[in-house]
């Protein structure tokens, strides 16, 4: 997955009303889904609960074709093609 997150011809820019986000997911080449910034809550779906500054592949969604992405300070979420959500948090909030 390296050389794809490293090729030249991909280019992510994720913004939103309030400013850049902490926590980062995007769907790049053909529904891969790669995570990143903020993550002490688990919301970056890597399976521990540490940060990453680099955009990592979610290996938990790759049988799936996602979507659709959403990302909250300590949550993620995914939508797959079939409707199915999928979330990624620490369930502090329920």
């Amino acid at each position: 997955m390296k050389s794809y997150l490293n090729s030249s011809w991909i280019s992510l820019s994720l913004s939103s009303p309030s400013g850049p986000s902490l926590s980062s997911p995007a769907v790049v080449l053909m529904f891969l889904v790669v995570t990143w910034g903020r993550g002490t809550s688990g919301q970056l779906g890597h399976g521990v609960m540490v940060s990453s500054f680099k955009p990592k592949y979610v290996k938990s969604l790759e049988s799936l074709v996602i979507t659709h992405v959403s990302a909250g300070w300590s949550h993620s979420s995914f939508v797959s093609d079939t409707g199915c959500l999928f979330t990624c948090e620490d369930s502090s909030f329920g």
